[in-house]
């Protein structure tokens, strides 16, 4: 046994950054004393689990335990299964079975409970993946790591698939089926570059250093191990070195530079130790004493040997014993130490059997021949000779089901690998399909997308048009309102001024009649100049101010003449809204009519009603007056003026008068 030492893949690489920072430990343990029992408690207990899971695998378990206790109270899923994988996998680490399948059950139990959370799930078949190659279970341990590697790089991470390959090349490698086995390790190789992961590269460069190693290529494995280790070296991962020490010892070692080999075994060991790793400082103890008894230093062997099974005694661990011990019995015969060689071989017979382990027990009695056919003692030596052909018929059997065992487990892993296959096509068909409801979305978003835009424009359209029709009005009432005061303020103005001159040549008592038209003149003026000012200010938009100064305007003309007025207005035409240049018009229309009726009807009664029918503004101004000719006085300047001011707002108005029978004027004019 050459290689007491073997490296397996951790499947969180970054476990090892946080195994080596001594600070973050006190820091975790400070966060744990303090007993919060909430989410940052259980994420400290549940990292310093992992940290020392490359320290100390009871601390290991004890701060696990209590992460999966209080996970569960938290019910935190995702912590929950996470330390009972890592439970199990300690479990599993010891051979504690039962304890590790009540683990991964659990776990399992989590997992679907929560279909959409991939990393439990990578978590869950990553855990139990090791644990059956550990337990020899290669097929099944083959089908968890590939469905780990099949799970989507951007949910766990590339380095987490790429610790699945490795994986998968560990169990290729049992499975002797090595040209699968170096795939899966230049697969996970080539992932680590692409991400400059040095801590999986590290791995994968001593997994690459087995590989040539179990050839017998020594140069190629010596030069990736030594790749290895000044990786972590320098990012201080001492479990690690020790790891990588240990193979580089081996190699030396078979390749007889043993003085070497001794040295990578002493500087592994004392790493070991630093790190409280009691095991693996007996491990480093048995090859050291394999070492010195190649080099012929069989009193140095022998110390190294009894050494090492005294620190398995004192630690409790006692799958090594019969080996050791076989170990220590065949030195013990070289040096004529025979009674110490008799008690060892016959203990490490009786360890074997009782841990069923037939190659100990095998090479204890091969040990125990020798030794006797040294002494002379034939028959005993004929005795043990002949159970020893038994163990090698039984271990031939052995090895027989074996061979059927390993074909049964590739008959299996093929079966395996068809459904790994079929569940890739499907998820082909799942990628196939999301593709092409994503390429729908796509299509919807953009037809929204330009909907949108489309109607922005039109939006924009509708306000620049809106904007350009507002500043239109506006200019078109500037000019009204420059044409009415230029036209009617102004004209009046200048009468104005001109009598006024003509009064100031008369004598005194001679200008009376001058300032009698001024004044009259300076009235008109402040009426004309009144109409306008409503006519503009934004608080008479709508009608019902319109209606109030038409009431005011017929009762202060009419009254004083003795008409009696009647008004009538429909209540929704107070509510209506209209333009300005509309109600401009429609006041002076109806102004022009009153004056009218004021100055040449003789009438007594009038009759002004303002009705809303389908959209179009009905007003009617009646009197019963004396009437007038209408073909006649039609082509006056009032009523062309009244009727040019309908046309202007889109309106017509009709005069209809008969003498001695009054008459009457109806505009009609659309509301907008």
């Amino acid at each position: 046994m050459k290689r007491l030492v073997t490296s397996l893949c951790c499947w969180v690489l970054a476990s090892f950054a946080m195994a080596q920072n001594p600070g973050r430990i006190d820091s975790l343990k400070s966060i744990v004393e303090k007993q919060w029992m909430d989410s940052t408690h259980l994420k400290a207990l549940h990292d310093l689990g992992i940290i020392y899971e490359r320290i100390d695998m009871h601390k290991s378990s004890f701060y696990l335990k209590a992460a999966a206790v209080l996970a569960e109270q938290l019910q935190n899923d995702n912590l929950h299964a996470r330390a009972c994988i890592r439970l199990g996998g300690i479990y599993s680490s010891i051979a504690d079975l039962d304890s590790a399948q009540i683990c991964f059950d659990k776990a399992k139990e989590i997992t679907d409970r929560n279909p959409e959370n991939i990393s439990i799930r990578y978590a869950y078949h990553t855990g139990l993946g090791i644990h059956y190659m550990r337990t020899g279970n290669n097929h099944d341990a083959l089908y968890h790591h590939s469905l780990a590697a099949e799970t989507e790089p951007d949910q766990v991470g590339p380095e987490n698939i790429a610790g699945s390959y490795l994986n998968m090349a560990n169990v290729y490698g049992q499975m002797g089926q090595n040209e699968k086995r170096q795939e899966s390790v230049y697969k996970a190789l080539k992932i680590f570059e692409q991400r400059q992961n040095k801590y999986g590269l590290a791995f994968c460069y001593n997994a690459l250093g087995n590989i040539f190693y179990e050839q017998k290529i020594y140069e190629k494995a010596q030069q990736y191990y030594q790749n290895s280790y000044d990786i972590r070296e320098k990012l201080g991962d001492k479990r690690g070195m020790a790891t990588v020490l240990n193979n580089l010892a081996n190699v030396h070692m078979d390749t007889d530079r043993l003085s070497e080999a001794l040295a990578f075994q002493t500087r592994s060991m004392q790493i070991n130790d630093s790190l409280n790793l009691k095991e693996e400082v007996a491990k480093n103890l048995i090859n050291q004493g394999k070492i010195y008894q190649k080099k012929g230093a069989l009193k140095e062997a022998l110390d190294k040997f009894q050494e090492a099974y005294a620190l398995l005694q004192k630690i409790n661990i006692h799958s090594l014993d019969a080996f050791v011990l076989a170990e220590m019995g065949r030195v013990q015969s070289q040096l004529d130490e025979k009674d110490n060689a008799y008690k060892s071989l016959n203990l490490s017979i009786e360890e074997a059997r009782k841990r069923s382990d037939p190659t100990s027990e095998l090479n204890a009695h091969a040990f125990l021949k020798d030794l006797l056919l040294k002494e002379g003692k034939y028959k005993e030596a004929f005795e043990i000779q002949s159970r020893e052909f038994a163990l090698k018929d039984s271990l031939e059997g052995v090895n027989l089901k074996m061979k059927l065992q390993e074909l049964e487990t590739q008959y299996q892993v093929e079966i395996k690998e068809n459904e790994i296959a079929l569940l890739k096509a499907e998820k082909e068909l799942d990628k196939a399909a999301l593709f092409q409801e994503k390429a729908n979305q796509r299509l919807y978003l953009s037809v929204f997308f330009a909907l949108f835009i489309i109607a922005a424009i039109l939006i924009n359209r509708y306000r620049v048009l809106n904007e350009t029709k507002r500043q239109l009005e506006v200019e078109i009432l500037r000019n009204n309102i420059a044409r009415d005061l230029h036209d009617d303020l102004g004209s009046t103005l200048s009468s104005i001024h001109i009598i006024s001159k003509m009064a100031m040549l008369k004598e005194n008592g001679k200008a009376g009649q001058d300032f009698s038209k001024i004044s009259h003149h300076a009235a008109g003026m402040m009426d004309k100049l009144g109409d306008i000012v409503w006519s503009i200010h934004p608080n008479n938009d709508h009608l019902d101010q319109l209606i109030i100064k038409m009431r005011e305007f017929a009762v202060e003309i009419l009254e004083p003449k003795g008409i009696t007025i009647d008004f009538q207005c429909d209540a929704d035409v107070e509510k209506l809204k209209i333009h300005l240049e509309k109600r401009k018009n429609i006041f002076l229309i109806f102004k022009e009519s009153i004056n009218n009726i004021a100055k040449y009807s003789e009438c007594q009664h009038v009759m002004i009603a303002l009705h809303c029918k389908e959209g179009q503004l009905n007003m009617i101004i009646k009197d019963d007056g004396v009437g007038f000719d209408v073909t006649k006085n039609g082509k006056g300047n009032g009523l062309r003026n009244m009727r040019e001011r309908a046309r202007h707002i889109g309106g017509e108005v009709l005069i209809e008068s008969l003498q001695q029978s009054g008459s009457s004027v109806q505009l009609t004019t659309p509301i907008t």
